[in-house]
């Protein structure tokens, strides 16, 4: 399942159930759909993250030549975390907001002798990005309260 419209229909079928959701932001974006969007609409729902980023030129052209999802994950749709379109920034914004306090996994479809970095190397980088990610967002969240503190202070 990775259309919006599949998810709904699932979501829908299933009523007041307690069934959550595995929200997957490369495969949210694969089937159409952004991952920001369906975070918000199945904020109650959300119990796993699935962190992958894609690559939206690649993705065109395998829409484009009609590729199945693994001749696309061949072409290499699925890129880096921090090298795709999704912006991982307003992504986990939204997260904290919501205080989402699931898993959050991290990975990247790939078929392994089809890679520019090998798959270790890989992880590394996305990590990389995604600690630096993480650090603005705690940085920018910190700086905001203290001058929230201040403004408050002198008052």
């Amino acid at each position: 399942m990775e259309t919006p419209w599949e998810v709904e229909c699932l979501f829908d079928s299933l009523g007041s159930s307690h069934t959550g959701l595995c929200l997957d932001t490369g495969h949210c974006v694969y089937g159409g759909g952004d991952p920001l969007d369906e975070a918000r609409k199945y904020r109650e729902l959300l119990g796993y993250l699935h962190i992958k980023d894609i690559d939206a030129r690649k993705l065109g052209e395998a829409r484009q030549k009609k590729l199945t999802f693994n001749q696309a994950v061949e072409t290499g749709v699925f890129s880096q975390i921090g090298e795709g379109c999704i912006c991982f920034a307003e992504f986990f914004r939204e997260m904290r907001a919501a205080r989402y306090s699931g898993w959050v996994v991290v990975e990247q479809d790939v078929i392994y002798d089809k890679v520019a970095l090998p798959p270790c190397e890989s992880m590394h980088v996305s990590l990389q990005y995604l600690e630096k990610t993480l650090s603005e967002l705690t940085y920018t969240t910190e700086q905001g309260r203290g001058s929230r503190e201040q403004v408050a202070g002198n008052s």
